[in-house]
């Protein structure tokens, strides 16, 4: 068990969850440097900001080998449910990051149908012929998702 801090990295949640897509340091150590990981820094590396921000705590739960036990919850709108894989191919990663196919996270937000309710939004990376797809498809309108090839256009 490990406790890592989201809070003091991102300004709310929805910066981290576009980058959680983009980086996953425990399965991309051996393809891409660790420096090129960010997204879940170790609470003791993480200092206040110094501004009163609140920061998260979210415990990690491993299995023996290490893996994390999925769903990873990231706060009450938040969950990971699939961290993917790490695709080789080129359009799947640069430098700085990696967008891993079969990624899914769900996130609790407004519906574009009805504006009062909350519904749960399920985001994905899928293949698009060799180029990742994000894609967003709302609960209440499972037949219209949205899709495109950037996460921050998308999510």
């Amino acid at each position: 068990k490990e406790l890592w801090s989201v809070g003091d990295v991102y300004s709310d949640l929805s910066s981290m969850h576009k980058s959680l897509a983009a980086t996953i340091s425990g399965y991309a150590e051996t393809y891409f440097s660790k420096e090129a990981t960010y997204s879940l820094i170790p609470k003791e590396i993480i200092k206040g900001d110094g501004k009163g921000k609140k920061s998260r705590n979210v415990e990690i739960e491993r299995d023996a080998s290490g893996r994390p036990i999925m769903p990873i919850q990231l706060g009450p709108s938040l969950r990971v449910v699939r961290l993917g894989n790490i695709d080789l191919r080129e359009g799947f990663h640069t430098e700085n990051y990696i967008w891993p196919l079969g990624f899914c996270s769900e996130r609790s937000y407004f519906s574009m149908v009805e504006t009062s309710k909350r519904v749960t939004y399920k985001c994905e990376i899928v293949d698009n012929g060799g180029v990742p797809e994000f894609r967003a498809t709302a609960s209440d309108a499972p037949d219209r998702p949205i899709g495109g090839k950037y996460a921050s256009g998308v999510w």
